[in-house]
C-alpha cells in the first residue's frame, strides 16, 4: 500500500486542529515545515531502526559498472595539480598511471597530489577503482557479487589496501600470496610501485569528505553518474550546479586490485528514502503504512506539537509502541533458514 506525503500530512495537520480541503496551509507558522520533518524521521526510523531490526525491505538490489581502462595523453606542469587533456567519462577517485607511478584523480581536471616530475605530455591509464553509491543508500549489506569473478571481501578502507599492495604479513601468510592460495584463480599481476592489477578480489566503502574546490561526482536518485561540473544536482533539499559543499560525505564503492577490464559488482544497499515534496508516495509493503508508519507519526504529532489538545497522548504511545513491535517482527520475512555454511579449505 502506497500514500502521497499530501495525503498523510493532511491527517496529521487535523490531529493538530486545522481543517478545510487544505489543513496543512491553516497551521501556524512553521508548523507545516515541522510536520514535514517529522514524517521524514519516521520514515527513516521504519526503514533504519534505533534497534537495530530492519527489515529486509529497506534493501535495494544494485549493480555497478566499472569501465575498462582508458588510455589519454594528457599535460602535467611541474608542482602543479592541473590536468590538460583529461577524459570527459573519468571521475573522481580514479588512479591514474602516469611514468610507472599511480596518482589518484580528484575531479573536475585535478590531481590529488601535486606532479613532481617533468612538466610535458604523458601518455597515460586511468583506472577506474571507485564509483559513487547513490544518495539514500547508507550501507552495503551481504557479500557483494562479481559475476565474471565470484564473491569480493572486505577489507578495512585505503590503510588495508595500501597494506594489501605492500605485501604485509597476517599471523600466518603474506596477504599477497592469496592470489595464489585459492581454488578458482584470478589473474592478477604487480605494477613496479606495488599496485596490483587485474581481477578485483576487495571492497571497500570510502566515505572520506571530498575536497570542497573539487566536483565529487556523485549519482542522482535514478542512478545517473554526475560527470559535468554544468550539471546540477539536488541534495538534502538545496541544489547544486558545480562544486558541492565542503565536506560533502560522497560515498563511494572501491575495488581492489585495479581492475584492467571492463566488470559488474552486484549488491544489495541499505536504503533510507528522502522526500522530495509533496507528491512524493511513500511506499511500504502489505499493510505496514496503515499498521506502523501512520501510529508512529500520530505518536511523533501528539509528542513534538506543544499545541496539541488531544487527551488520548497515552493511547496514541502504546498504539505506537505496538506498531514497532510489528516492525521488530517485519525484520524476518524469511522464518527458517539453513545450516551454518562455511567456505572451502584453502580460500
Amino acid at each position: 500500500m502506497a500514500k502521497t506525503v499530501a495525503t498523510i500530512e493532511k491527517s496529521l495537520a487535523r490531529m493538530l486542529g486545522a481543517g478545510g480541503t487544505d489543513p496543512v496551509s491553516e497551521l501556524a507558522d512553521g508548523d507545516a515545515e515541522t510536520l514535514r520533518e517529522l514524517v521524514q524521521e519516521v520514515l527513516t526510523g521504519c526503514y533504519l531502526p534505533s534497534d537495530g531490526h530492519r527489515p529486509k525491505w529497506a534493501e535495494r538490489l544494485l549493480s555497478l559498472t566499472f569501465r575498462a581502462p582508458l588510455q589519454a595523453t594528457i599535460t602535467l606542469t611541474n608542482g602543479s595539480v592541473d590536468i590538460v587533456g583529461a577524459s570527459s567519462s573519468a571521475i573522481a577517485g580514479e588512479r591514474i598511471l602516469v611514468d610507472e607511478a599511480f596518482y589518484t584523480y580528484a575531479g573536475a581536471d585535478k590531481l590529488l597530489s601535486a606532479w613532481h616530475g617533468v612538466t610535458g605530455e604523458y601518455s597515460v591509464t586511468f583506472y577506474q577503482v571507485a564509483l559513487p553509491i547513490p544518495d539514500d543508500v547508507t550501507g552495503v549489506e551481504d557479500t557483494p557479487q562479481c559475476p565474471q569473478h565470484g564473491p569480493l571481501y572486505p577489507i578495512a578502507g585505503y590503510e588495508q589496501e595500501a597494506m594489501l599492495r605492500g605485501f604485509a604479513n597476517n599471523d600466518f601468510w603474506l596477504l599477497h600470496s592469496a592470489y595464489s592460495q585459492v581454488s578458482n584463480r584470478r589473474n592478477s599481476r604487480s605494477n613496479p610501485r606495488g599496485y596490483d592489477l587485474g581481477d578485483p578480489w576487495y571492497y571497500y566503502i570510502d566515505s572520506a569528505a571530498v575536497m570542497p574546490d573539487q566536483y565529487p561526482t556523485p549519482i542522482d536518485a535514478s542512478g545517473t553518474l554526475e560527470t559535468e561540473e554544468s550539471e546540477s544536482m539536488e541534495i538534502d533539499g538545496a541544489t547544486y550546479s558545480g562544486p558541492l559543499p565542503a565536506f560533502y560525505p560522497s560515498q563511494r564503492f572501491t575495488i581492489y586490485p585495479f581492475p584492467d577490464h571492463a566488470l559488474t559488482v552486484e549488491f544489495r544497499g541499505t536504503i533510507n528514502p528522502r522526500i522530495a515534496d509533496e507528491t512524493t508516495m511513500i511506499h511500504l509493503p502489505a499493510d505496514v503504512i496503515d499498521a506502523v508508519f501512520m501510529p508512529l507519526c500520530r505518536e511523533a504529532v501528539a509528542m513534538n506539537f506543544p499545541d496539541y489538545r488531544g487527551d488520548n497522548a497515552k493511547f496514541l504511545i502504546a498504539r505506537a509502541d505496538t506498531a514497532r513491535a510489528r516492525l521488530r517482527k517485519l525484520a524476518r520475512p524469511q522464518r527458517r533458514a539453513g545450516g551454518r555454511i562455511s567456505v572451502k579449505r584453502g580460500w
